[in-house]
């Protein structure tokens, strides 16, 4: 499987494009341009693909500035294009990018499991550290920043009916040797709350299971493994009973939803980011996946490793009626955006790109 570069000349991938935009918030507001940390990612890129398609159909007129720990790789995943510029995500970290924009996102984060436990130190910094140090930078400047957390802030909170909702947040069992990733991205939070307090206008989103395209192959969510192991013609091989309720959403969906709260979000706030159409369980979208891509569903006994970095949560489905409330809505319900996904990743793969 190639890397994943040029998608928007993916057919398929386009398609979804379409579909998302059309739903795209006004971001008129941003008068200048956007930076998007964590670019080459699968969430950060699909933010960049959406502006640049935003772009295209006379949506947004600033720039988009791309950050990346490599702007190799980040030229290598986009290409050149007018409009768009790439940096280092250290020279954002430092201060350096500062008045270049009058949007931020912030994505940046080491997300796959595996990294939580050969990469504690990283996860935590980027995270943490990291975050002040950005935050400091354009503290005062007027501008709108987006943080992106993660659904696993909630803890063990037992999610009512509907999903967990944005007020009510469990206990993080500190002992589990990937809770580096939650504590973290909580501590987050309480950073953006403190810069909110000081007249900084950022809001956090708390995305729950993302996927899509845009996954990295050395991606190890299930959603982002899977996906990758059907479009190859191989058969999906479960370790869990999969009895865990997730709220899964498109990485497109996703993207519009950072930009919605990027328009109209208020200061201090936090929003879930859930497809209502597509809260259903790990063994579900095994099902979805094997289905679309004409592939076995098998089972297999997982190792210490992998059990260690399984996420504990049984129900992390997530309400989203308080995005919902901005005019956001999920395009790509899960069957949709997964018979999608799969179709891209076969482009990728023919050399479509």
């Amino acid at each position: 499987m190639q890397s994943l570069m040029r998608l928007l000349d993916s057919t398929a991938y386009c398609a979804a494009l379409d579909k998302v935009v059309e739903r795209a918030p006004d971001l008129s507001c941003i008068k200048h341009g956007i930076l998007v940390t964590g670019a080459s990612g699968l969430i950060g890129s699909a933010v960049v693909d959406l502006l640049r398609w935003l772009c295209k159909r006379g949506g947004f007129k600033g720039d988009i500035i791309a950050a990346g720990r490599s702007v190799q790789r980040l030229e290598h995943r986009f290409g050149s294009q007018d409009g768009i510029c790439f940096v280092k995500y250290s020279d954002v970290v430092d201060g350096r990018m500062s008045s270049v924009a009058d949007g931020f996102v912030l994505v940046a984060s080491p997300a796959s499991p595996n990294l939580f436990l050969t990469e504690s130190d990283a996860v935590v910094k980027t995270n943490t550290n990291d975050v002040e140090m950005i935050l400091s930078s354009i503290a005062g400047s007027g501008v709108r920043v987006v943080y992106v957390s993660s659904s696993e802030v909630y803890g063990d909170a037992v999610a009512p009916d509907g999903g967990h909702v944005e007020d009510v947040l469990g206990s993080i069992a500190t002992d589990d040797v990937r809770s580096c990733y939650a504590v973290s991205k909580r501590k987050a939070e309480d950073i953006c709350l403190r810069f909110a307090d000081k007249g900084l206008d950022v809001a956090i989103v708390r995305p729950g299971h993302v996927y899509g395209p845009t996954a990295l192959p050395s991606d190890k969510r299930v959603s982002s493994a899977w996906a990758y192991s059907v479009a190859r013609g191989e058969d999906i091989v479960m370790k869990s009973d999969g009895c865990q309720l997730r709220s899964y959403t498109h990485c497109l969906d996703c993207a519009a939803a950072i930009l919605t709260v990027l328009a109209k979000g208020a200061r201090g706030e936090a929003y879930n980011i859930s497809n209502r159409n597509s809260v259903i369980t790990i063994r579900r979208l095994a099902e979805m996946l094997s289905n679309s891509a004409g592939v076995a569903l098998r089972m297999d006994v997982p190792s210490q490793i992998e059990r260690e970095a399984f996420n504990p949560m049984m129900n992390s489905s997530l309400n989203a009626a308080k995005l919902e409330s901005l005019g956001w809505q999920g395009v790509l319900d899960a069957e949709t955006g997964l018979e999608n996904t799969i179709n891209v990743l076969r482009d990728v793969a023919k050399g479509v790109q």
